[in-house]
């Protein structure tokens, strides 16, 4: 888990931790890879994807939900639990 002493990290701080670029309009989706392996895919407009396995995508989604970016984490956590389900709850 990423974490600052004192106050929770910003949004930014934390997506840059994954690798992610903070846009106001982050494209989550999700993507299968290899025909297998199902994970969330998140980038900014204009960037390249990064994606991350649902389990890894779970834990972004509670660090943006403790930092108090309640819509992305929900959107985040929404798909890594479909992603989840797609490939049998793994």
């Amino acid at each position: 888990m990423v974490e600052r002493k004192g106050n929770a990290m910003t949004r930014a701080e934390v997506l840059a931790h994954y690798g992610i670029v903070d846009d106001p309009d982050l494209i989550v989706d999700l993507i299968q890879e290899a025909g297998v392996m199902w994970r969330v895919a998140i980038r900014a407009a204009g960037s390249p994807v990064t994606a991350i396995p649902p389990s890894t995508a779970l834990e972004l989604s509670e660090q943006l939900r403790q930092g108090g970016d309640e819509k992305l984490a929900d959107r985040i956590g929404l798909e890594a639990n479909e992603a989840r389900r797609y490939q049998g709850g793994k």
